[in-house]
């Protein structure tokens, strides 16, 4: 000090020696599983290729880019017409086909965590996820660089690998969204917890301890008995489904009206519609629907299967404009839902307003033959190809001078549909995919 000379504390070193093992052994580790299961999968399947994928050069091009654009675009326009609490759990799915401009170009997730939550749940929630998750790891890393740290213990690797897997995991949520899987997100909550339970965090003053302790048991007390509540209609809906795809209406409408009571009812009653109105049961289905657009208007499956029991009743007026907000929200997903539009006008003997949207049908038509032929999204595995055969044979019907137009138009896309479905079928069963 008589020198003037300040001795500084000794600067944490980054713990290069016992991290760089770990981070081998984890790049090793995921290495080769990637490979083996690729390699696996490829004794049955065509498996595309690793450098194909980076250089674009598959057959989705840069798909995978621009529509995670639009998706980012599309979620901001949404965040800001509701911004504070969102539009409703599960609500991207809905909501954003409204803005899609391309066929099949839509999600279930805007490919971003916190888009998401923002579209979803409202601002607020989204930047609460952000600092939750933010101070928890960014206290961690600070740990795992303190002096004190004693490198190389259990406690530490723990540490390590925990902190390496949560930011991991969030770094890939900045491009795509996981944790609509409970087998990802029971174990991100319970990492995250864990790292949490390793901080030497301020402890709360006496007076607050009893009364913080007492809420936390309260809340965790309440969540538990919404989560056996609803999983109990859970597991009565998933009885219903697996009995609905094996055919069986019957049984499934029995187990689908035992879980009437459920609160999140996800597509239980548009379920049932669909069962309801296959079965000529147009009232019953009407019912349905009405139980389900007290939920959500937004979804476009609905607005149709609502157009298609209007039509069978009668209701010809109440069809065309279910059709109209079908076509609105789905048009771009759904083929149907044109078609049920034009048998709506043609019910109501209204050709006019099928001749002054023409042009703006022929050019969906247009993008669907493309999407088609080149079987985007596995389209041609779809209804969407009978769709369009039909709706161009209405077109023919009402439009002569322009038949041969439509009719070639169709011939193509049975033709590729027809080809894509038997190089699908000729594929062997498999056992992973």
């Amino acid at each position: 000090h008589s020198r003037g000379i300040r001795f500084q504390p000794e600067t944490p070193k980054f713990p290069i020696v016992v991290t760089l093992p770990v981070m081998i052994l984890v790049t090793v580790v995921a290495a080769s599983t990637f490979t083996a299961v690729n390699l696996l999968r490829s004794q049955l399947y065509e498996v595309q290729e690793v450098s194909e994928k980076i250089t674009f050069e598959a057959d989705e091009g840069t798909s995978s880019i621009s529509e995670r654009q639009q998706f980012w675009t599309q979620a901001l326009t949404l965040t800001a017409q509701k911004p504070f609490l969102g539009w409703g759990p599960y609500s991207f799915r809905f909501v954003q086909p409204a803005l899609q401009d391309g066929i099949l170009q839509t999600s279930d997730h805007a490919h971003n965590v916190f888009l998401k939550l923002m579209v979803e749940r409202g601002i607020p929630a989204a930047f609460t996820f952000l600092f939750l998750v933010g101070i928890v790891l960014l206290i961690v890393f600070r740990l795992l660089l303190s002096s004190e740290t004693e490198f190389g213990t259990l406690q530490f690797s723990v540490r390590m690998l925990s902190f390496l897997g949560l930011t991991g995991l969030m770094v890939h949520s900045l491009i795509d969204y996981n944790l609509q899987f409970v087998g990802i997100a029971a174990p991100f909550w319970m990492v995250l917890a864990i790292l949490l339970s390793f901080l030497d965090l301020p402890n709360i003053s006496k007076s607050l301890a009893t009364p913080v302790r007492t809420f936390e048991v309260f809340l965790a007390g309440l969540l538990l008995a919404c989560a056996v509540y609803e999983g109990s209609y859970l597991a009565l809906t998933s009885v219903g489904r697996h009995a609905e795809a094996q055919g069986n209406t019957e049984k499934a409408l029995f187990w689908y009206r035992l879980a009437d009571g459920e609160v999140f009812s996800r597509d239980l009653h548009l379920s049932k519609a669909r069962i309801l109105f296959e079965d000529s049961d147009f009232n019953h289905a009407q019912f349905a629907l009405d139980h389900y657009f007290a939920t959500n208007r937004q979804d476009s499956r609905a607005w149709k299967r609502q157009g298609d029991v209007a039509l069978l009743r009668g209701e010809k007026a109440r069809a065309l404009d279910a059709y109209k907000k079908a076509y609105e929200k789905g048009k771009w997903n759904d083929l149907s839902i044109l078609h049920g539009l034009l048998e709506a006008y043609l019910a109501l003997d209204q050709k006019q307003p099928i001749v002054e949207q023409k042009e703006s049908f022929d050019v969906l038509l247009a993008s669907y033959a493309t999407a088609i032929q080149r079987n985007e999204h596995f389209i041609a595995l779809s209804p969407n190809v009978e769709e369009f055969i039909a709706i161009s044979n209405v077109l023919a019907r009402l439009f002569p001078d322009d038949a041969p137009k439509y009719e070639v138009m169709a011939a193509k896309v049975d033709h590729n549909a027809t080809r894509e479905r038997e190089r699908i079928a000729a594929r062997p069963p498999g056992f992973l995919w």
